[in-house]
């Protein structure tokens, strides 16, 4: 791995998001002017896809999520027009936190000399089975001999989560991975919320 944890992700080729659509095509001049007489001309567009690292992973039970997470975004994870009502519950659903350029890079963020071994602390922590449960949340304790562990914390919680599903009898490639040497294309269903969205394959953008 890199002496430099973000080298890769700082790499990524991104596009800022634009406010003027740059076509010169009457229509699409008149949706900008439109968007400016609204009020939301130059903000982030909903359903726009990003490129992410993966920090961190864990799971929740399909049940779980259906009671914890907003019905849009279970919507996108588990579309109803896919789902059989003879479908059991038998699904795990991936939670990331995600590092995207766009989003993150004027954000704090742990820092370089210490981002390897802190995400190897946690990446350990979850595949010994030491803490108690899944939530990032809960692993201050079991990070107390990591350096800035509880200031790292903090920090990567503002990151964006998101999630995608599998079997539960199924261990994804992406759950056991290091954190760090994982890119997903990531969505976000709302307009101006990019704290929480869904894994997608990236012919989608």
């Amino acid at each position: 791995m890199s002496e430099n944890f973000w080298e890769n992700a700082d790499r990524q080729a991104f596009k800022s998001p634009e406010s003027l659509n740059p076509s010169g095509k009457k229509e699409d001049l008149v949706d900008n002017l439109i968007q400016r007489a609204i009020g939301s001309a130059g903000r982030v567009k909903d359903n726009r896809v990003y490129t992410g690292t993966i920090l961190y992973a864990t799971y929740l039970s399909e049940k779980e999520f259906r009671q914890n997470l907003w019905p849009d975004i279970v919507e996108y994870v588990f579309p109803s027009s896919k789902l059989k009502k003879s479908n059991k519950t038998n699904k795990i659903v991936n939670e990331y936190i995600v590092f995207v350029p766009e989003l993150c890079g004027c954000l704090p963020r742990p820092a370089a000399a210490d981002a390897n071994k802190f995400f190897e602390a946690l990446y350990n922590i979850k595949e010994s089975g030491k803490s108690k449960n899944n939530s990032l949340e809960s692993l201050s304790a079991d990070l107390k001999n990591t350096k800035n562990a509880e200031r790292y914390l903090k920090m990567i919680r503002r990151f964006p989560r998101v999630y995608d599903a599998t079997d539960s009898d199924l261990m994804t490639d992406r759950l056991i991975a290091m954190p760090g040497s994982t890119a997903v294309a990531v969505k976000f269903p709302y307009e101006y919320d990019t704290s929480i969205g869904v894994v997608v394959q990236p012919r989608s953008q």
